[in-house]
């Protein structure tokens, strides 16, 4: 096999030096290009371990040597850099698909990816499938209508998130979430009090007594990329939900003498600044009683709670319009 030295070339070629080139090698996309990509790296004066600055120095060199440490990293790093720079100039000019890429960038929305299966903590294919769909910004389904049983067009891959329609489920997944945070409080050794749906003055979700501390929380998911989200800058969505919740309770937790907490989601699983303070005190009343509770553990169980509340909401979606379609 010879090797080019030319740029902008998959770095193979018919003419050049031999040099035994494996065939994974050759038909990666991570061979395009190589020239310019060896150019583009560290100096000799910042980098430990030199690199050749053309693919046929390179070839020549790693086809015949053991490569440095972190070889891989080096070469790699600048080409998905470019990657990700060019995808993310190209969504920038969709504020919805700029608010999901951006949701989806938050570290804490990959947790239920991260997430340890257990009996109690797992999801089923259907629904991983539905929950992968949706951080890929792909649709549940590839053959939806254009336009929703409830009149709105269905330009965002996850419209049934913000469907009106599907508010019981919406309502379904909250509750969901209000009963698994009150057992986590409980596992750390406080108390926990769920306000009953019924009662129509406004109150928080959760009332949480611990030894030291009294605090009031209101658990809610925000849809980064619904239309009423999409004229807010990408990433503020989430910090828009909490200053609403402090606005709407913070008077009445101090009334009470309690501090509050906006536990607030995004649907693409991000959990907010305040939520995960909490959740880090909750770690530390438990240690101080010597209680079993890990925060990695407990963010992750309520992310895939979360994911589940999605995929169910966008199966019925699913299903919903598709009976509209068939009638």
């Amino acid at each position: 096999m010879r090797v080019s030295s030319g740029l902008g070339v998959l770095g193979v070629s018919a003419v050049g030096l031999d040099v035994h080139v494996p065939l994974s090698l050759r038909s990666t996309p991570q061979s395009e290009s190589l020239g310019r990509l060896l150019a583009s790296l560290p100096s000799p004066s910042s980098s430990p371990s030199p690199l050749p600055k053309d693919s046929l120095s390179f070839w020549s060199l790693f086809g015949f040597s053991s490569p440095p440490p972190s070889l891989q990293r080096s070469v790699l790093r600048p080409l998905e850099t470019a990657i990700f720079s060019e995808l993310k100039a190209r969504l920038d000019s969709s504020p919805l698909s700029s608010a999901s890429f951006s949701a989806c960038l938050a570290p804490s929305s990959r947790a239920w990816l991260l997430a340890l299966p257990s009996p109690s903590l797992s999801l089923s294919d259907r629904e991983f499938c539905l929950a992968s769909r949706l951080r890929l910004g792909l649709p549940p389904s590839d053959t939806l209508p254009r336009v929703c049983r409830c009149s709105a067009r269905m330009d965002d891959p996850a419209h049934f998130l913000s469907c009106l329609l599907l508010r019981p489920l919406a309502r379904v997944r909250h509750d969901r979430l209000v009963r698994s945070l009150a057992t986590l409080i409980q596992r750390a050794g406080g108390a926990a009090y769920v306000e009953p749906r019924y009662l129509e003055d406004k109150r928080p979700d959760i009332h949480a007594f611990f030894p030291d501390d009294r605090v009031m929380l209101d658990v809610c998911v925000s849809h980064p990329s619904s239309p009423s989200r999409l004229s807010l800058a990408p990433g503020y969505a989430l910090r828009y939900r909490e200053n609403a919740k402090i606005a709407a309770y913070s008077s009445l937790a101090k009334d009470s003498g309690c501090r509050f907490v906006p536990f607030a989601f995004e649907s693409f699983g991000s959990l907010g600044p305040a939520g995960v303070a909490f959740l880090r005190d909750l770690e530390s009343y438990a240690k101080e009683s010597f209680l079993p509770f890990h925060f990695y553990s407990s963010f992750s169980s309520l992310a895939v709670l979360l994911q589940k509340g999605n995929a169910e909401m966008l199966a019925q979606g699913v299903v919903m319009v598709s009976k509209s379609v068939i009638q």
